[in-house]
């Protein structure tokens, strides 16, 4: 938000966050300029380096879920649990729960309400276990964190999930 002290002919290395990825490229200012407002004329750069940070846009949450773990040894022993997930994209979840999941590769079925339009709407996601983590104890109890990524969506869950994502990002970015 503040003016800064350039000088025609400098050298600068230019990196930026557009959406789910992150640019970055090396340049030299041709021109700068206060009016109408502080701007400046950069030279084409010669390369531009791109790296996606994620899939899909993640918004911060805490909404209850029912789990349901499907084990890769044994798909017939599903262990049903509780958890909450931390952020969700149209892509995937950070989910936690007092209990280990699985192991990455693992398959899971989330149950859970969301607020669309405000109307509050079931979803049941499949999901694969991406990774995990075990948390610091705290004073409930040790806790693990997955990072689940979405399989297959129902047209209507798709949709949902997409809503519920754009105006929570649309919340976030008022506040």
């Amino acid at each position: 938000g503040k003016v800064m002290l350039v000088r025609e002919g400098q050298p600068v290395v230019v990196r930026m966050l557009s959406r789910n990825s992150v640019y970055a490229f090396s340049t030299q200012i041709l021109a700068t300029s206060l009016k109408p407002y502080a701007y400046l004329h950069l030279t084409y750069p010669q390369e531009i380096e791109k790296a996606v940070v994620r899939k899909a846009l993640r918004v911060a949450t805490d909404l209850e879920t029912n789990i349901t773990c499907v084990s890769a040894d044994d798909p017939k022993a599903n262990v049903q649990t509780k958890g909450r997930i931390r952020d969700l994209s149209t892509a995937g979840a950070l989910v936690t729960a007092e209990q280990l999941l699985g192991e990455a590769g693992d398959l899971l079925t989330l149950t859970l309400r969301i607020p669309v339009a405000g109307v509050q709407k079931y979803l049941k996601i499949s999901g694969v276990v991406r990774s995990r983590r075990e948390l610091p104890p705290d004073d409930a109890c040790v806790q693990w964190q997955h990072g689940v990524e979405f399989q297959l969506l129902e047209e209507m869950d798709n949709i949902l999930l997409h809503g519920f994502v754009y105006e929570q990002l649309q919340k976030q970015g008022a506040e």
